[in-house]
Protein backbone atom coordinates (compact mmCIF):
# COMPACT_ATOMS: atom_id res chain seq x y z
CA UNK A 1 0.00 0.00 0.00
CA UNK A 2 3.03 2.18 0.86
CA UNK A 3 4.38 1.79 -2.67
CA UNK A 4 0.97 2.64 -4.13
CA UNK A 5 0.84 5.79 -2.74
CA UNK A 6 4.33 6.79 -4.15
CA UNK A 7 3.77 6.10 -7.69
CA UNK A 8 0.33 8.17 -7.42
CA UNK A 9 2.36 11.03 -5.86
CA UNK A 10 4.84 10.81 -8.55
CA UNK A 11 1.97 10.93 -11.72
CA UNK A 12 0.29 13.70 -9.27
CA UNK A 13 3.40 15.65 -9.40
CA UNK A 14 4.37 15.58 -13.26
CA UNK A 15 0.67 15.73 -14.60
CA UNK A 16 0.39 19.39 -14.24
CA UNK A 17 3.70 19.71 -16.51
CA UNK A 18 2.18 17.48 -19.28
CA UNK A 19 1.18 21.07 -21.47
CA UNK A 20 4.81 21.84 -21.51
CA UNK A 21 6.27 18.16 -21.90
CA UNK A 22 7.59 16.28 -18.48
CA UNK A 23 11.20 16.21 -19.80
CA UNK A 24 11.25 19.97 -19.36
CA UNK A 25 10.56 21.38 -22.74
CA UNK A 26 8.15 24.17 -23.67
CA UNK A 27 7.40 22.86 -27.14
CA UNK A 28 6.58 19.17 -26.12
CA UNK A 29 8.68 17.68 -28.76
CA UNK A 30 10.75 16.43 -26.49
CA UNK A 31 14.28 17.28 -27.53
CA UNK A 32 14.43 19.59 -24.24
CA UNK A 33 13.94 22.94 -26.26
CA UNK A 34 11.62 25.52 -26.33
CA UNK A 35 9.53 27.22 -29.16
CA UNK A 36 10.78 30.55 -30.37
CA UNK A 37 8.44 33.03 -29.97
CA UNK A 38 8.63 36.58 -32.01
CA UNK A 39 7.71 39.46 -29.73
CA UNK A 40 8.94 42.53 -32.70
CA UNK A 41 7.98 43.63 -35.03
CA UNK A 42 4.43 43.86 -34.13
CA UNK A 43 1.70 43.19 -36.65
CA UNK A 44 0.99 46.05 -39.32
CA UNK A 45 4.70 47.38 -38.80
CA UNK A 46 5.85 49.45 -41.90
CA UNK A 47 9.50 49.38 -43.49
CA UNK A 48 11.46 50.55 -46.74
CA UNK A 49 13.19 48.09 -48.40
CA UNK A 50 16.65 48.68 -48.54
CA UNK A 51 16.72 51.71 -45.98
CA UNK A 52 14.75 50.28 -42.91
CA UNK A 53 16.75 48.22 -40.27
CA UNK A 54 14.15 45.87 -38.79
CA UNK A 55 14.90 44.80 -34.88
CA UNK A 56 13.65 41.11 -34.26
CA UNK A 57 12.96 40.23 -30.54
CA UNK A 58 12.09 36.91 -29.53
CA UNK A 59 12.41 34.93 -26.70
CA UNK A 60 14.43 32.44 -25.35
CA UNK A 61 17.66 33.62 -24.65
CA UNK A 62 20.11 32.41 -28.01
CA UNK A 63 23.74 33.20 -28.54
CA UNK A 64 23.22 32.59 -32.46
CA UNK A 65 20.22 32.82 -34.78
CA UNK A 66 19.64 32.35 -37.99
CA UNK A 67 17.17 34.99 -39.82
CA UNK A 68 14.93 34.13 -42.94
CA UNK A 69 12.41 36.52 -44.48
CA UNK A 70 9.77 35.49 -46.89
CA UNK A 71 7.54 38.24 -49.23
CA UNK A 72 4.90 36.07 -49.92
CA UNK A 73 1.59 35.81 -48.60
CA UNK A 74 2.08 32.39 -47.84
CA UNK A 75 2.97 30.80 -44.97
CA UNK A 76 3.55 27.37 -43.45
CA UNK A 77 5.78 24.76 -45.43
CA UNK A 78 4.95 26.59 -48.81
CA UNK A 79 6.72 29.76 -47.90
CA UNK A 80 9.44 30.77 -49.79
CA UNK A 81 12.32 32.33 -47.28
CA UNK A 82 15.53 33.54 -48.25
CA UNK A 83 18.51 33.96 -45.49
CA UNK A 84 19.25 37.13 -44.34
CA UNK A 85 23.24 36.41 -44.23
CA UNK A 86 24.06 40.09 -43.13
CA UNK A 87 21.76 39.93 -40.13
CA UNK A 88 23.54 40.67 -36.57
CA UNK A 89 22.65 40.15 -33.25
CA UNK A 90 21.57 42.43 -30.80
CA UNK A 91 21.87 40.96 -27.45
CA UNK A 92 20.72 37.55 -26.88
CA UNK A 93 17.15 38.24 -27.46
CA UNK A 94 17.25 40.24 -30.61
CA UNK A 95 19.10 40.47 -34.19
CA UNK A 96 18.75 43.24 -36.82
CA UNK A 97 18.67 43.43 -40.01
CA UNK A 98 17.75 45.42 -43.61
CA UNK A 99 15.07 43.62 -45.40
CA UNK A 100 16.40 43.46 -49.74
CA UNK A 101 14.65 46.64 -51.17
CA UNK A 102 13.57 44.25 -54.45
CA UNK A 103 10.18 43.62 -53.69
CA UNK A 104 7.42 44.74 -51.89
CA UNK A 105 4.99 42.88 -49.71
CA UNK A 106 1.90 43.79 -47.16
CA UNK A 107 2.33 40.72 -45.45
CA UNK A 108 6.03 39.44 -44.94
CA UNK A 109 6.81 37.64 -42.31
CA UNK A 110 10.58 36.58 -40.92
CA UNK A 111 11.65 33.36 -39.45
CA UNK A 112 13.86 33.13 -36.50
CA UNK A 113 15.57 29.43 -35.79
CA UNK A 114 18.01 28.53 -33.14
CA UNK A 115 21.49 28.00 -34.79
CA UNK A 116 22.21 24.91 -32.74
CA UNK A 117 19.12 23.51 -33.41
CA UNK A 118 17.87 23.56 -29.92
CA UNK A 119 14.78 25.46 -29.70
CA UNK A 120 11.99 25.26 -32.56
CA UNK A 121 11.49 27.76 -34.84
CA UNK A 122 9.35 30.92 -34.85
CA UNK A 123 7.92 33.19 -37.24
CA UNK A 124 7.01 36.72 -36.90
CA UNK A 125 3.72 38.28 -37.01
CA UNK A 126 3.00 39.82 -40.76
CA UNK A 127 4.61 43.24 -41.64
CA UNK A 128 4.61 45.23 -44.54
CA UNK A 129 7.66 46.22 -46.54
CA UNK A 130 7.38 49.30 -49.12
CA UNK A 131 9.80 51.16 -51.60
CA UNK A 132 7.66 54.39 -49.76
CA UNK A 133 6.46 54.33 -46.55
CA UNK A 134 4.17 57.65 -45.21
CA UNK A 135 5.25 58.84 -41.67
CA UNK A 136 3.44 62.37 -41.90
CA UNK A 137 0.71 63.52 -40.83
CA UNK A 138 0.30 60.46 -38.82
CA UNK A 139 -2.71 58.07 -39.23
CA UNK A 140 -6.17 59.54 -37.45
CA UNK A 141 -4.13 62.85 -36.36
CA UNK A 142 -6.19 65.60 -36.59
CA UNK A 143 -4.98 68.62 -39.16
CA UNK A 144 -6.56 72.42 -38.73
CA UNK A 145 -8.82 73.22 -42.00
CA UNK A 146 -6.63 76.04 -43.34
CA UNK A 147 -3.60 75.62 -41.50
CA UNK A 148 -0.90 74.27 -43.34
CA UNK A 149 0.62 70.40 -42.24
CA UNK A 150 3.78 68.80 -43.51
CA UNK A 151 3.20 65.72 -45.76
CA UNK A 152 6.61 63.50 -44.90
CA UNK A 153 7.58 59.90 -46.19
CA UNK A 154 10.73 57.48 -46.20
CA UNK A 155 11.66 56.39 -49.97
CA UNK A 156 14.47 53.77 -51.21
CA UNK A 157 16.34 54.06 -54.91
CA UNK A 158 13.35 52.71 -56.31
CA UNK A 159 11.56 55.72 -56.05
CA UNK A 160 13.14 58.72 -58.45
CA UNK A 161 9.62 61.04 -57.90
CA UNK A 162 7.23 61.53 -55.56
CA UNK A 163 2.84 63.07 -56.03
CA UNK A 164 1.42 64.00 -52.97
CA UNK A 165 -2.17 63.53 -53.31
CA UNK A 166 -5.65 63.61 -50.69
CA UNK A 167 -9.35 62.51 -50.92
CA UNK A 168 -12.08 63.28 -48.97
CA UNK A 169 -14.20 60.78 -50.64
CA UNK A 170 -12.69 57.69 -49.86
CA UNK A 171 -10.19 57.80 -52.87
CA UNK A 172 -12.61 58.03 -55.34
CA UNK A 173 -11.33 61.16 -56.52
CA UNK A 174 -7.96 62.63 -55.64
CA UNK A 175 -6.52 66.07 -55.87
CA UNK A 176 -2.53 66.51 -56.27
CA UNK A 177 -0.61 69.42 -54.67
CA UNK A 178 2.43 68.95 -56.51
CA UNK A 179 0.94 69.63 -59.95
CA UNK A 180 3.10 70.52 -62.52
CA UNK A 181 6.41 69.10 -60.43
CA UNK A 182 7.32 66.18 -59.00
CA UNK A 183 8.60 66.26 -55.54
CA UNK A 184 12.57 64.98 -55.66
CA UNK A 185 15.77 64.35 -54.01
CA UNK A 186 17.31 67.63 -55.89
CA UNK A 187 14.32 69.73 -54.32
CA UNK A 188 14.36 71.38 -51.14
CA UNK A 189 11.17 69.72 -50.04
CA UNK A 190 12.14 66.45 -50.49
CA UNK A 191 10.33 63.77 -48.15
CA UNK A 192 8.87 67.25 -46.50
CA UNK A 193 6.15 68.83 -48.58
CA UNK A 194 3.68 71.42 -47.30
CA UNK A 195 -0.22 70.95 -47.59
CA UNK A 196 -3.32 72.59 -46.51
CA UNK A 197 -6.68 71.35 -46.80
CA UNK A 198 -9.51 74.17 -46.34
CA UNK A 199 -12.64 72.12 -45.78
CA UNK A 200 -13.56 69.99 -42.67
CA UNK A 201 -13.76 66.27 -43.39
CA UNK A 202 -14.23 63.65 -41.17
CA UNK A 203 -11.48 61.03 -42.89
CA UNK A 204 -9.20 62.40 -45.66
CA UNK A 205 -6.74 60.31 -47.21
CA UNK A 206 -3.51 61.24 -47.30
CA UNK A 207 -1.15 59.46 -50.15
CA UNK A 208 2.26 59.07 -51.30
CA UNK A 209 3.11 57.50 -54.65
CA UNK A 210 5.88 57.18 -57.25
CA UNK A 211 6.06 59.43 -59.81
CA UNK A 212 6.75 57.21 -62.23
CA UNK A 213 5.00 54.09 -61.31
CA UNK A 214 1.65 55.50 -59.16
CA UNK A 215 1.07 51.44 -57.60
CA UNK A 216 3.62 52.40 -55.57
CA UNK A 217 2.55 53.97 -52.65
CA UNK A 218 1.44 54.06 -49.09
CA UNK A 219 -1.43 56.00 -48.04
CA UNK A 220 -3.44 56.22 -44.59
CA UNK A 221 -6.73 58.61 -43.20
CA UNK A 222 -6.39 61.66 -41.24
CA UNK A 223 -9.13 64.10 -39.72
CA UNK A 224 -9.31 67.94 -40.50
CA UNK A 225 -11.92 69.86 -38.42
Amino acid sequence: MYRSTTVLAAVALCAPLVLVSCDGDDDGNGDGGEQIVVTAPVAGSKFVGGLDTITVSYTPAMSSVTVEFNYNDVVGSDAQYATIASATMVGQNGVKFVPPGRNMSDSATIRISDASGANTAGMSSRITVKHIVLTAPAASSTQTAGQPFNVQWRSNIQVTGVNVKTSDDGGENWTQHNIGRQVDPADATWADFPVTLTAAAPAVLVKVESYIDPAVKDQHAIVVQ
